[in-house]
């Protein structure tokens, strides 16, 4: 069974290599949906529901591991999905609120993107609160983050996909081998004369794989490595990497929301960096202060 799906996955890889290579060339051009009998299904929205579902999988498959029992995964999915896709929106909304305050119905328009992990990680983490508070306190809050971080990640790494069909959030001009064509209607100004640019959701992808890689064996890497634990790490190294990756990528993408002279995004991944450091240098000094007054008892 193990090798047919290894087959299928493998299968699915080089087909989604070769659309993207067709996609990125401009010999195939992505429209925002299409029919199936007399039904529209946005890829975009066909697109978020497999990431949600993946992600789910995952979760409840590494679920005993944390204790957590398949009754609760249910519920917790359902809080998460809300809250999330609602940070997630609300976000992006106040992020470009200048287009917004002048186009309010496009607001509910989800399917066009505008969905961002920022407001996702926000609302999740609310979400969670809430579900911890009124539904299960007999659960630890941050052990909770440690199970879900890989899926979360799970998630990220499909639903970037949906960037590349709707054509945004993409990087600044390139002429490097890898580039993607941005179709006229699609390409911001001041950009409107080029054709190729970053793909800066592969960039993210690419990344957001090496990043689970790491969470899922994280174990067996803590090991070899002799790390300190704490309950929440798995989290925070999701946290800190994924910054990083964000603080590179905003610096290529054309579209970021500015405060001030510095773009939004940048400066949350950047926090995002900076929280993880000093959380993990708290959390371990704090370790080896209870394991030293445990060895003076």
């Amino acid at each position: 069974m193990r090798k047919v799906i290894y087959l299928i996955l493998v299968v699915l890889f080089i087909g989604l290599w070769l659309l993207m290579m067709n996609v990125f060339s401009g010999d195939v051009v992505f429209t925002n949906s299409f029919f199936v009998g007399e039904f529209s299904i946005h890829y975009y929205g066909l697109i978020l529901g497999i990431a949600v579902l993946s992600a789910y999988l995952l979760a409840k498959r590494r679920a005993n591991k944390f204790g957590i029992s398949a009754s609760q995964v249910d519920d917790i999915s359902v809080w998460l999905i809300v809250s999330g896709f609602v940070g997630s929106r609300l976000y992006h909304v106040a992020s470009s609120w200048d287009y917004y305050i002048i186009n309010p119905v496009e607001i509910f328009f989800v399917w066009n993107g505008g969905l961002s992990i920022f407001g996702a990680i926000i609302g999740g983490l609310i979400g969670l609160y809430f579900y911890k508070k009124f539904k299960s306190s007999n659960l630890n809050y941050f052990a909770m983050l440690d199970w879900l971080a890989p899926s979360v990640i799970l998630g990220q790494i499909i639903g970037r996909f949906g960037n590349l069909v709707n054509y945004e959030a993409y990087g600044i001009p390139t002429d490097l081998p890898w580039k993607m064509f941005v179709p006229v209607a699609n390409r911001l100004s001041p950009y409107e004369a080029f054709e190729f640019f970053h793909p800066l959701f592969l960039y993210e992808a690419l990344a957001g794989l090496l990043i689970l890689l790491i969470l899922l064996n994280f174990s067996r890497l803590n090991k070899s490595l002799k790390l300190p634990k704490f309950c929440g790490q798995i989290f925070w190294i999701w946290i800190g990497l994924y910054g990083l990756v964000r603080i590179f990528t905003e610096y290529l993408r054309v579209d970021s929301p500015y405060l001030g002279s510095i773009k939004q995004n940048m400066l949350v991944a950047g926090l995002m960096v900076v929280t993880t450091i000093i959380v993990t240098m708290i959390s371990i000094r704090n370790q080896k202060k209870t394991e030293h007054e445990s060895i003076s008892t």
